[in-house]
């Protein structure tokens, strides 16, 4: 039956992902941090968030925002855009550099991704655009 075909989808998505967060750190990242995840349950979130919030945030969650060390091969090095000083991971340039940050308002706690409150993800994707739009702005200026 149906019911049954669904069943068995869904466990073995699971089983494909808690084996593949044993040797790749962006799913292991993206798993202990979503406590509440269920294989197949569309999260309410998305429903109140619009596509571009919902993507923002998910790329966070997953470490794919366009940060060196979460692209390596990309970049001929990972000193960050920002400050010229760190390596420019996703911890550093959500709450670390003191360039993109001039106090603790603009700061994105990676802990805070992982929450389900519709208000929260929407001031953390407004952050991180801000955030990405100051990153990029730094590396023109690093590069003139």
């Amino acid at each position: 039956s149906q019911h049954h075909a669904n069943k068995a989808i869904q466990n073995h998505f699971h089983r494909v992902i808690n084996a593949a967060k044993e040797t790749k750190s962006k799913v292991k990242y993206l798993i202990e941090g979503t406590k509440n995840w269920q294989p197949g349950k569309r999260p309410t979130y998305m429903s109140k968030m619009n596509r571009h919030e919902v993507s923002n945030f998910f790329k966070a969650r997953t470490r794919m925002l366009d940060f060196k060390n979460n692209f390596r091969g990309i970049y001929p090095n990972l000193i960050c855009r920002g400050c010229g000083k760190e390596d420019e991971t996703q911890k550093h340039a959500l709450m670390e550099c003191e360039v993109l940050h001039v106090n603790d308002t603009t700061k994105v706690d990676e802990k805070q991704l992982f929450t389900e409150d519709v208000k929260t993800l929407k001031q953390i994707t407004r952050k991180i655009d801000k955030i990405m739009i100051k990153l990029s702005e730094s590396a023109m200026h690093v590069n003139a």
